[in-house]
């Protein structure tokens, strides 16, 4: 299948700010979540050599660095829901993911490492979601890069959105 998109940056469409997630709306997103590990696992072992170093846009992230990024999102992810759960007033710590992409984690080649970190973190983070966050869906966290609050359900619903946004990304440059 291949894609023929209008944004090809933003495949899946832009996550929009300001919903309310319920409890089983959230349910189903983390049910999303744990089974995403499979999903990137099965694409990052059928990606060809050759497609690596490849963009799914001009000046995107190649296929290598968009792997190694899912890490440092899912890791960020689950610190920021620390933060969120167990702060008063917690301020989310925002970084330059752009900055991050050009260090040379992000072009580690060993890209079962990548997923296995990601596949551990994620059992990990799964199991606070369901045990603490889903009982904290209206608490919030500060983004001060965008002065706005953002509730643990918004947080759940944007992580995956973002989780499946990159997966969109590999699949173009596996299909290209």
């Amino acid at each position: 299948m291949a894609y023929i998109l209008k944004n090809i940056q933003y495949p899946n469409g832009e996550f929009k700010y300001g919903q309310k997630y319920d409890k089983i709306s959230c349910e189903f997103l983390i049910k999303s979540l744990n089974e995403y590990p499979a999903k990137l696992k099965d694409l990052v072992e059928k990606m060809p050599p050759e497609k690596w170093q490849k963009s799914y846009r001009p000046g995107g992230w190649t296929a290598l660095q968009l792997t190694n990024h899912l890490s440092d999102v899912f890791i960020n992810a689950f610190i920021r829901t620390k933060w969120l759960l167990t702060e008063n007033e917690a301020v989310l710590k925002p970084y330059d993911q752009d900055a991050c992409a050009l260090l040379s984690d992000s072009t580690f080649h060993d890209t079962v490492v990548a997923v296995a970190l990601l596949e551990n973190l994620m059992i990990k983070w799964v199991f606070i979601l369901e045990n603490d966050g889903l009982k904290n869906l209206n608490k919030t966290i500060i983004h001060p890069e965008n002065n706005m609050r953002i509730s643990m359900g918004e947080m759940i619903a944007a992580y995956e959105w973002h989780a499946h946004h990159h997966l969109a990304h590999l699949q173009i440059i596996y299909e290209s």
